[in-house]
């Protein structure tokens, strides 16, 4: 009885103690989780916070804050306007819009500030399309004090200025634009503005120009032709037109010529 009594309880298993290194893992998982979870209840927060405290007004403002915008139906198209534009508009900013890296959008990536050119750029249209030209004028001319070799926005204040009247402004910029490019589109319309402002002799020399590479160009025989006539050099002007018979009356009498130098041309 006592042998049997004593195996069995020899034979009897001893209770399993739980195992350390699991134990741990389990430990160690719910602390990253943990971790895991409270970072990015963190980094929510700080977006939410941003998005919140970032200075907005109750009607949005544009640009250095110099005017506001209190219908942005009247500013942005509808989408129906816009439909027929946004197969092109999804191609263009694919090739050309430069990538915004996500560590450039410091207060989280859905707080998105418009880059300064391009506030500018929207300011300034805006500006425009109410008609209200010499405070667009203004706006480039503060962009273009820091940044003097962007060529787009030469040309824009270029224009804008020749619009104004300030011809001789209007030149200078044409001239600065033309000296970072050598484009026609900023020739042809500094030869124009040469031509407008009376500056007959300059404007010859920019025609002159623009026939070296466009020869066929009739737009360009034409300004040469009405800079060389108003400048009082009749027979070079003839030379550029018909100068034989009616043709050539015909031709000075529509771009109103002086009778003196249609006589020279004779």
């Amino acid at each position: 009885m006592h042998g049997n009594d004593s195996s069995r309880l020899r034979s009897a298993p001893s209770p399993r103690r739980p195992s350390t290194g699991r134990s741990a893992r389990y430990a160690a998982a719910l602390a990253c989780t943990v971790a895991l979870l409270a970072f990015g209840a963190a980094y929510a927060f700080r977006t939410l916070y941003a998005a919140m405290t970032h200075e907005r007004s109750l009607t949005r403002a544009e640009g250095a804050d110099a005017f506001t915008v209190s219908s942005a139906a009247s500013v942005r198209p509808s989408l129906a306007a816009y439909a027929p534009f946004a197969h092109d508009d999804a191609i263009w900013r694919a090739r050309f819009a430069p990538p915004v890296p996500w560590w450039a959008l410091h207060e989280g990536p859905f707080v998105w500030h418009k880059p300064a050119r391009q506030v500018i750029t929207d300011s300034a249209y805006i500006l425009t399309s109410a008609q209200r030209l010499r405070e667009a004028a203004a706006l480039l001319e503060t962009w273009l004090s820091d940044h003097p070799r962007d060529a787009a926005l030469l040309l824009d204040l270029a224009r804008l200025r020749n619009s104004l009247g300030e011809t001789d402004a209007a030149i200078r910029r044409y001239r600065e634009a033309l000296a970072i490019g050598n484009d026609a589109i900023v020739r042809a319309e500094l030869a124009a503005t040469l031509l407008d402002g009376r500056h007959y002799d300059e404007a010859a020399v920019e025609y002159r120009q623009l026939l070296v590479s466009q020869p066929a160009r009739a737009e360009f025989r034409l300004g040469l032709a009405r800079a060389l006539l108003w400048g009082n050099h009749g027979r070079a002007a003839a030379a550029r037109v018909d100068p034989s018979g009616y043709a050539w009356a015909a031709w000075c009498s529509s771009i109103g010529c002086a009778t003196q130098s249609c006589s020279l041309a004779r």
